[in-house]
């Protein structure tokens, strides 16, 4: 046991969810960097999710072949992703049943037109660059940092459980000066028996230290840099190796282990799909949460078809579907462990893909998928954004064809959003994501998804 019990869970999701302006500070603007959130987990869905299909519901055949379930509040979803009713137990919980997604839709809020080309350029999308900039900021600019490194290096040091990528090891590019802030990598099933320590602990610790300096202060630059990643990784083994030992951070071995009467079987139901792998990243990532992450990134699922799109879509989208209401669920009846509420008042999760996909004469190519294409289909991708007290609402809408109908927001404005809103620090976020400058002139966080 990591701790123990308090058997503390919220009532169900709505209780969860009437403390939600617990985080809300007052009108905000662009100078106001004071944090709204806890915690942020990014889900990422690697591949290019064709949000115009899912929960950007476009009625254009083309960007959207399977038509529209419905709006709900700010978001439009996708039959692809709610078709048929997704609604699964949860046995273990004291709410038995995690709801589908279309019953909570009308609490997330939703960015329609996130532009991940803000340099203006319309060439094709591209995985390798367009995930860079999904992380960073900037077009395949592998020497920009993450945004879990820019949290980690401002928030890393005070955390209780580390910043951590699972699977979505692209929010932790950390170049030069930054590498001793990557965030820490984890696998849910290549978690360790024994407590890594990252070093000689304790007695020998300042030996060591000394050391490590005195090489250092000999090395050159670029030589420095990576000695100082060796020496911050070991700093986090030291913090957080005996944590991530721990039965209750092994998901798929220990089911009984718990943390607030919140066992890693209850964990392993929210995502509906017994022993998969993504059930047990998510259910790992809100471990992490619960134990004092301030910022998690998660990869779900796989959305990179260029053929077979047709038939593969249908069973992916509503996996994703059942794993963001799981997640909604889970986080609602979790207490935070500050206290407060529940996470869900306490914890930012947005979604985020790289690109969208491209249309096509009646939705698909000649495989039967999509390609990354030159238009709005790819260009202007859809985020959802849910928990940590903000407001459900609509930013940058836009029409049937995928086109921003009142501006875009572009990629440094939601990375810029992300990170002051979990509390780092203006001058750390004006120098990884400028605002106000010709070419970034929408850098500059969102407050008004708490107004």
């Amino acid at each position: 046991m990591a701790r123990l019990s308090r058997r503390r869970l919220i009532g169900g999701a709505s209780a969860g969810l009437a403390a939600a302006g617990l985080c809300r500070l007052g009108t905000a603007n662009a100078d106001n960097a004071s944090p709204r959130v806890t915690r942020v987990l990014i889900v990422n869905a690697p591949g290019g999710l064709r949000s115009t299909a899912a929960f950007n519901a476009s009625t254009a055949t083309d960007l959207n072949p399977w038509g529209v379930a419905g709006t709900f509040g700010s978001v439009t979803l996708g039959n692809v992703l709610v078709g048929g009713g997704i609604a699964h137990d949860a046995p273990s919980w004291p709410t038995p049943v995690i709801p589908e997604l279309s019953s909570i839709a009308d609490q997330f809020a939703m960015i329609g037109a996130a532009d991940h080309a803000p340099d203006g350029s319309h060439r094709n999308g591209d995985h390798n660059d367009d995930t860079v900039r999904m992380a960073t900021g900037y077009f395949g600019k592998a020497d920009a940092p993450g945004l879990l490194t820019v949290i980690n290096r401002a928030l890393g040091a005070d955390a209780n459980a580390p910043v951590a990528v699972v699977g979505a090891r692209h929010f932790g590019i950390a170049p030069g000066d930054w590498l001793a802030h990557a965030p820490i990598e984890l696998v849910y099933y290549q978690m360790p028996d024994q407590p890594p320590n990252g070093g000689h602990p304790q007695v020998g610790q300042l030996l060591e230290d000394a050391l490590d300096q005195r090489y250092a202060s000999r090395r050159r630059a670029q030589a420095r840099g990576v000695l100082d990643s060796y020496r911050g990784t070991k700093d986090v083994m030291r913090k957080f190796g005996p944590l991530l030992a721990q039965p209750t951070l092994k998901m798929g071995q220990f089911a009984d282990a718990e943390v607030d009467g919140i066992t890693n079987q209850m964990l392993g139901e929210i995502g509906g799909i017994d022993s998969s792998g993504d059930t047990q990243s998510l259910g790992l990532a809100i471990r992490l949460l619960q134990l004092g992450s301030p910022a998690v990134a998660l990869d779900l699922e796989s959305f990179d078809w260029h053929d077979n799109e047709q038939t593969e879509a249908p069973q992916r989208y509503p996996r994703f579907a059942r794993y963001l209401a799981g997640l909604h669920f889970a986080l609602a009846n979790i207490a935070d462990p500050d206290g407060g509420g529940s996470l869900l008042d306490t914890t930012l999760v947005l979604t985020t893909s790289e690109f969208g996909r491209s249309g096509a004469p009646g939705g698909f190519n000649e495989g039967a998928g999509t390609d990354h294409g030159s238009g709005p289909g790819w260009r202007y991708q859809a985020h959802v954004l849910f928990g940590g007290g903000i407001v459900p609402k609509l930013i940058a809408p836009t029409d049937s064809a995928n086109e921003p109908t009142e501006g875009n927001v572009s990629t440094h404005a939601l990375l810029a959003t992300i990170a002051c809103a979990v509390g780092a620090p203006i001058e750390i976020v004006e120098s990884v994501w400028p605002s106000g400058s010709a070419l970034f002139p929408e850098g500059q966080a969102l407050w008004q998804l708490w107004d």
